[in-house]
């Protein structure tokens, strides 16, 4: 029975050894939801030109991009051949990108996705807006993540006069206690259509080795959103697509970075109050 005790030991330290983890953020972390999630930040719309300037408007989701991996720099030769064509005919004024933007939470692998989120920016002025995803907590990689990944926070939102978009922080795969406190009060004060982004799940059609970790706070959500005007539910991690109607509302699992069908598209037309999402294949 001990013997299997320490083989199961071994197993785990193998693991987070292998994926470059970092033991020390196995049985710790140097910062936690708790305390790195607190109050929410509001983003200035005016920064957002191409959203405060229209009625109608569309956004990019892409997720686990896992800049660092061996697969991230086909993938992104492919994801920029497609935005290239893409743009020529349409306007996207805002990419998204949800969760585990990095493989291992490296000051490199940070590095890298620094570099290709400038790129998207600068060649097709999008801006981007990033959350909080596991593989980011990483070798304390949190700290690089609010240092320098936009907008700086880990948990925010944007709000037009008809929409508000709203960014939580589900890295440690809970909200946690002050971080669900203050998300439930900022929903129920907006009258607003809105459109939640995490990187965890909440149900991915009943795949729950994925999805939040604390089944009551999956519960609480889950009753916010219906009675508040949540139109969508965003997220990412699964690395499959999945769709999951509650109803009142709908929540998208989005699949990888590397996929061929992982460009998600959402166009909000604030004159009809509609909202449609389609996926992009590469």
């Amino acid at each position: 029975m001990y013997f299997k005790k320490y083989v199961y030991l071994f197993l785990i330290v193998l693991f987070f050894s292998s994926c470059k983890f970092g033991m020390h953020e196995f049985f710790s972390r140097d910062n936690n939801v708790k305390t790195r999630a607190v109050n929410i930040s509001k983003l200035d719309i005016n920064n957002y030109e191409k959203i405060n300037s229209n009625e109608v408007f569309s956004i990019l989701v892409i997720n686990d991009t896992h800049v660092g991996k061996y697969n991230f720099i086909e993938a992104k030769e492919k994801f920029f051949s497609w935005i290239d064509t893409y743009t020529q005919e349409n306007e996207i004024a805002l990419c998204i990108i949800n969760g585990d933007l990095t493989d291992t939470g490296t000051s490199e692998d940070y590095e890298k996705y620094i570099e290709f989120t400038e790129q998207i920016e600068d060649e097709f002025d999008i801006p981007v807006l990033s959350t909080l995803g596991n593989h980011d907590l990483c070798n304390s990689g949190v700290s690089i993540f609010l240092s320098k990944i936009k907008p700086y926070t880990s948990y925010y939102y944007l709000q037009t006069e008809k929409t508000s978009l709203y960014f939580l922080d589900t890295g440690n795969g809970t909200l946690g206690k002050n971080q669900l406190k203050d998300f439930k009060k900022v929903l129920r004060n907006d009258d607003n259509k809105k459109i939640i982004f995490t990187h965890y799940p909440h149900y991915a059609e009943g795949h729950l080795m994925f999805v939040l970790t604390n089944n009551m706070e999956r519960a609480v959500l889950i009753d916010e959103y219906s009675k508040n005007n949540v139109e969508y539910l965003v997220t990412a991690h699964c690395h499959e697509n999945y769709y999951s109607d509650y109803g009142t509302f709908a929540e998208i699992s989005n699949t990888n970075f590397a996929a061929s069908n992982s460009r998600l598209i959402i166009t909000i037309d604030e004159r009809q109050s509609e909202t449609q999402i389609t996926y992009k294949k590469f």
